[in-house]
């Protein structure tokens, strides 16, 4: 578990726009707000989905996840026991991912992608 989690807001307003923001206290204990601050902390997790923000981050050499890898995390973690129903309500917001991703993430879950 990283010591240090830093997100940006997209990843707060996507959960709070699928009411779940709990499970970003229950995947992880200690969160960050400010993106800014990466490079004053060894070694952090970057809450990203902005594609521009990772490229950079994998540029810098920092670590990543998104919103989806927060929610396979809590799944693999025993918080959640299905990842299908928060994609679900994900897709139903503006946030905008590849059905191809969608479909590995559901793999990786061992989770049907039919509706």
């Amino acid at each position: 578990m990283p010591k240090i989690v830093i997100s940006d807001t997209s990843t707060l307003i996507l959960f709070h726009k699928i009411e779940h923001c709990d499970l970003l206290r229950k995947v992880y204990k200690k969160l960050f707000t400010t993106p800014e601050i990466a490079n004053e902390f060894e070694d952090p997790l970057l809450l990203l989905d902005d594609l521009k923000a990772r490229k950079l981050a994998n540029r810098l050499n920092l670590r990543i996840t998104g919103t989806l890898g927060v929610i396979h995390k809590a799944k693999q973690m025993g918080i959640i026991d299905k990842v299908k129903p928060l994609i679900d309500r994900l897709l139903e917001t503006d946030f905008r991912i590849s059905k191809t991703i969608i479909n590995e993430i559901l793999k990786l879950n061992k989770e049907n992608a039919s509706r």
